[in-house]
């Protein structure tokens, strides 16, 4: 027994399979590949994939995504759904995690992974704050993907951040109560004329 959406039907023994339309030496021909993934979001990703890519060979349809792949599909998503902070997102993985982990298959990102991201980040002196928006924004992605179910545990939940962070050494500059009533009764002369 199978279930069609849209290009994509499931069969119990051998999990999703995507059909669609590709041109093969000049000739438009239907394709049936198994996508190798009992995950609905996951199959739907592998055919969007194969769509975009034209590619109709079975070793393709059963690759999985790398982690920059993901990252990117999982971030335009996240913009997509109203996220107002993605392009940072998306610009900090480009910066930092995709570099490092960003060719590996999303099965195989393990906490050291992470880690080597944020070692590297911690070697070049980058900031804690920086090491934690790159760690949040790599969570953000493996959460996703572990809901969709492409991956059995979320690796980012074992990574901690190292104690000998660079932290901002400026001092706070809090007026006092006397110079914000000074600063308030002020008149402005920019906006107000």
């Amino acid at each position: 027994m199978s279930t069609t959406s849209g290009g994509l039907f499931y069969r119990r023994v051998g999990g999703w399979y995507g059909r669609f339309w590709a041109t093969v030496d000049g000739e438009r021909i239907r394709v049936v590949r198994k996508l190798g993934t009992h995950s609905k979001p996951v199959a739907r990703a592998k055919l969007e994939r194969l769509k975009a890519e034209g590619e109709t060979s079975r070793s393709e349809a059963k690759r999985s995504e790398s982690f920059e792949e993901a990252a990117r599909r999982i971030v335009a998503r996240q913009g997509a759904e109203g996220m107002k902070t993605w392009r940072e997102r998306l610009g900090r993985l480009e910066r930092f995690a995709f570099p490092e982990i960003g060719a590996v298959p999303v099965e195989a990102v393990t906490p050291e992974h992470v880690r080597t991201v944020i070692e590297a980040m911690h070697e070049a002196g980058k900031s804690k704050g920086t090491c934690t928006h790159v760690r949040n924004d790599v969570g953000g992605v493996l959460g996703e993907l572990w809901r969709d179910g492409a991956i059995p545990e979320n690796p980012i939940k074992r990574v901690r951040l190292p104690k000998q962070l660079r932290r901002d050494r400026r001092p706070r500059v809090v007026p006092t109560d006397a110079e914000f009533a000074l600063f308030l009764a002020t008149p402005c002369r920019r906006t107000c004329t």
